[in-house]
């Protein structure tokens, strides 16, 4: 594979607030689920803990109700300086669930004991201040996915009582799932070795075929290993359907973005955008449209994303370059440079902003403000000529956090497992 130019990536933390504010406004609420614990201290259940929250994250959404995924409230955890595993007093789970905006806490503990299976949960209400009474539920082990379905819904009735579906109908309705395969996605999670915690996502793969999780996870892994091509692999056999649909589409598009496939870019993140206004979506395909030398169309994906957060400065820092590419020399001297002080206000040793804000006042024929900036710059600057920018010093934005919140918040929370349509 041939060596890919450097590229920056930023973090894409948008729309979190707007979409919190769609959910409520149509009633929905906000649910934070933490790890059970190991009542029973089981070593070889160690991994239960982070199922039967996983389980929770898959089942518990839909009709406005938003549940962070793991990501979002592991980042939280970090954040606060708090471990990711253990146990959480009530003070300490009401400062996660500001954090992270949630209506409600849900926790609990499990046990397994010859062969007998015995789940609890909880729901703690941020505001006004409320606690559930314990909910239990037992079982078989083998019958891991309807005991927790059963506790999903009791949960569920507590934070709506006027939850629609009775208990039965709710179990009905979660997707058979091979506890092996369940088991062996869950130890890839919480596997600290990259290998090890591929193998255990493969292996979750070959036993549920059609499972999107898995698929997903590896596609993740390689992406993480700069293989695009076997990511893409992985990232097509999440159905656009599952949770993670929409997230796996703007995977791929990023992939195609290194891959320098703009064509099949553009159309990725053009189905994600058919979904909804999300600001890193709408960077990336101003990228790919620029590559493909429409312009303006790339300019105008980029106002719309600083609008949607003008606190990214990525999105302005491309537009600049968009602006420096075009064949109008006022846009330069209007705009581009207008846009690399904007960004170095900012970010003051963004080297990059600065060698094109250089650039840019060459073009516009200010020799000297460019010097000036030249030698005022804490850095070396990287060579960029005032004539052809390069475009490998656009900015993708290679995380979209917000998709599983959307989707969430507009019924479609359930993952399915067996190729299920929405």
């Amino acid at each position: 594979m041939a060596k890919q130019p450097a590229l920056r990536l930023s973090n894409g933390f948008a729309l979190v607030v707007c979409v919190l504010l769609v959910a409520a406004s149509a009633g929905g609420q906000t649910l934070l689920v933490l790890p059970f614990e190991n009542s029973a201290g089981t070593p070889a259940l160690e991994w239960l803990g982070t199922g039967l929250a996983e389980l929770s994250v898959e089942r518990l959404p839909g009709d406005g109700r938003v549940v962070i995924p793991r990501e979002e409230w592991l980042a939280a955890v970090e954040k606060l300086g708090l471990p990711a595993t253990g146990r959480f007093t009530r003070a300490t789970m009401i400062k996660l669930a500001a954090e992270t905006d949630a209506d409600f806490v849900v926790f609990g503990s499990f046990a397994a004991e010859n062969g007998k299976l015995t789940l609890t949960a909880q729901v703690l209400r941020r505001d006004p201040a409320g606690l559930s009474a314990a909910m239990t539920e037992t079982g078989a082990m083998s019958e891991l996915m309807p005991v927790h379905a059963r506790l999903a819904w009791q949960v569920l009735r507590w934070v709506d009582p006027a939850f629609p579906l009775s208990e039965t109908a709710f179990v009905e309705r979660q997707p058979a799932l091979r506890l092996d395969a369940f088991e062996k996605f869950i130890r890839g999670m919480i596997e600290p070795r990259d290998d090890q915690r591929l193998r255990f996502f493969r292996e979750a793969a070959r036993l549920e075929p059609n499972w999107g999780d898995p698929a997903f996870a590896i596609g993740q892994a390689y992406f993480a290993q700069r293989d695009w091509a076997t990511a893409l692999i992985w990232l097509s056999r999440v159905p656009p359907a599952h949770s993670r649909g929409l997230d796996a589409e703007f995977l791929a598009g990023v992939c195609h973005l290194y891959r320098n496939d703009a064509v099949r870019a553009e159309a990725a993140f053009s189905e994600v955008l058919a979904h909804g206004e999300f600001p890193e979506v709408l960077n990336n395909l101003g990228v790919a449209r620029l590559r493909m030398g429409k312009t303006r169309e790339a300019m105008a994906a980029w106002q719309r994303a600083s609008e949607l957060d003008p606190e990214v400065t990525d999105y302005w820092y491309n537009a600049g370059l968009g602006a420096l590419r075009a064949t109008d020399p006022a846009a330069a001297r209007d705009f581009g440079v207008r846009v690399f002080r904007e960004v170095l206000r900012r970010e003051p040793r963004d080297a990059e902003a600065r060698a094109l804000l250089v650039a840019a006042l060459e073009r516009a024929g200010r020799a000297t403000e460019a010097e000036t900036e030249r030698e005022a710059s804490p850095v070396t600057l990287p060579a960029v000529t005032s004539t052809s920018p390069g475009l490998s010093a656009l900015r993708i934005t290679a995380r979209m956090e917000s998709a599983v919140r959307v989707l969430s918040a507009n019924g479609r929370g359930a993952r399915p497992v067996q190729g299920e349509k929405p």
